[in-house]
């Protein structure tokens, strides 16, 4: 089976065709299931639904022995750690489908994957839809829960290039938010509006890592979950963490004086059993590296407050020294260390 993918919101017609043209002009023996997202055209020369739920996109995934894709980075690392084959067709900001050409620089850094092949144009589709033969293309499947486990190194080239490319933005640096295993699509909803309205953002600067939720972002790369490997890498180079008041990602920000932005899950939304993330957040005062929005009707101004500090912290000689190299939070990492050993 191919499985075509263009994300379960913004369109990619000119990818859904050139393959519905290709279906019906060629002989071949496979089948072919689309998922075109808010798109116009609808295929007639194959199976199609607009969008998938998790689970269904992780089925497709693996039941494929070829993906077909726009230039999305969780897709592309999905597709290496399943050890599948993907055609990649970068979207295209001169085409009105991309504010920018990030997705086109993305892919011309990795044409020469040994799993992901590059077409940069309809007609490079239809070649390589035309020669695709598995038989020369390594098709291993990794073990089942391997999405979620740290089994399988990702490709190194690709978080290289990751690494490089956010580092790439002087203004903001880049912006990780995570939520953990669990949803919380308040959170995605108001930082995904949020990154639409600041036009000195980039989008290839903020990556949401936005488990299983049902809100998807329109205006940031996006991954589902991310193995321990690809979190550590995108963590490091992130010097702007947003994030629900999860004990474990403050402490990890903290140690490596990373600026947090925290929204504390709430009880009443079902996002948690109980308050204790509210009560959490409101124990501790905001300091430069530490700061707090208790809704979503807060955390804009609290995150334009959190890109100029890092501008100034970027601009000031005297706070210019690696992260790393900062000595960490002690007097709160002592609190948070005496919280978790009450609650165990």
């Amino acid at each position: 089976m191919i499985f075509v993918t263009v994300g379960n919101m913004d369109p990619f017609d000119r990818l859904i065709k050139a393959v519905d043209h290709w279906v019906l002009t060629n002989s071949h023996n496979e089948k072919i299931f689309a998922q075109i997202g808010g798109g116009q055209y609808i295929p007639s020369n194959c199976e199609y639904v607009r969008r998938l739920t998790p689970d269904d996109f992780e089925k497709r995934f693996r039941e494929a022995r070829l993906v077909v894709s726009h230039a999305g980075i969780g897709t592309i690392i999905t597709a290496l750690e399943l050890g599948k084959p993907i055609i990649v067709v970068p979207k295209r900001a001169s085409l009105g489908e991309q504010r920018n050409e990030h997705q086109l620089a993305t892919v011309r850094c990795f044409k020469r994957s040994e799993l992901m092949m590059v077409a940069e144009s309809e007609a490079d589709l239809i070649d390589m839809l035309s020669r695709w033969d598995s038989r020369v293309i390594p098709t291993t499947e990794p073990p089942a829960d391997n999405l979620k486990k740290d089994l399988w190194e990702p490709d190194e080239k690709l978080l290289k290039y990751v690494k490089n490319f956010v580092q790439d933005q002087p203004q903001s640096g880049m912006i990780l938010l995570t939520v953990g295993n669990e949803p919380m699509d308040r959170l995605v909803k108001a930082f995904d509006e949020w990154i639409g309205s600041r036009q000195d953002i980039q989008v290839k600067g903020a990556v949401a890592q936005i488990a299983n939720g049902s809100y998807v972002p329109k205006n940031c790369d996006f991954i589902r979950y991310m193995t321990p490997a690809v979190y550590r890498q995108m963590f490091d180079q992130a010097e702007i963490i947003v994030a629900h008041a999860g004990i474990g990602t403050i402490i990890t920000a903290m140690n490596a004086n990373r600026l947090i932005v925290v929204m504390p899950r709430q009880a009443r939304f079902g996002e948690t059993r109980n308050d204790h993330q509210l009560a959490t957040v409101r124990h501790f005062s905001p300091s430069p590296q530490r700061l707090i929005a208790e809704s979503e009707s807060e955390l804009s101004a609290v995150l334009d407050r959190a890109i100029e500090i890092h501008q100034r912290q970027v601009a000031d000689s005297t706070l210019s020294i690696a992260p790393a190299q900062r000595p960490p939070d002690e007097s709160l990492l002592s609190f948070l260390r005496d919280f978790v050993s009450s609650s165990s």
